[in-house]
């Protein structure tokens, strides 16, 4: 049976990505990449009905053609984010793995 590994989130840069190297399983050397952390929140009603808010961070790894769009795009710390990966566990740490990234506009 194959086990669906997928994640998409919207978010907001944290802080300017950090340049690094991963290494993803190949016999290659590293590959270069970035490191960024989003914001995601998410607003409901609890049970007395008041509006609350709760904002989740995340690692995201960006490897292969998410750095080409980031040096395409330059991301920058409050850039609006799609991201489209799979979890992954680099340094023990759990991390989205970007396959795909769109930078959102405004407007």
């Amino acid at each position: 049976m194959n086990h669906l590994n997928s994640v998409l989130i919207e978010g907001s840069v944290v802080c300017d990505p950090k340049p690094t190297h991963f290494d993803l399983g190949t016999d290659q050397k590293l590959a270069p990449g970035f490191m960024l952390k989003i914001a995601s929140s998410r607003f409901y009603k609890n049970g007395a009905g008041e509006e609350r808010k709760e904002v989740t961070y995340m690692h995201v790894a960006l490897a292969g053609s998410c750095v080409g769009k980031i040096c395409k795009e330059p991301v920058s710390k409050g850039a609006a984010l799609r991201v489209i990966g799979r979890l992954a566990l680099i340094a023990d740490t759990v991390v989205v793995m970007c396959e795909d990234l769109e930078v959102m506009r405004k407007g």
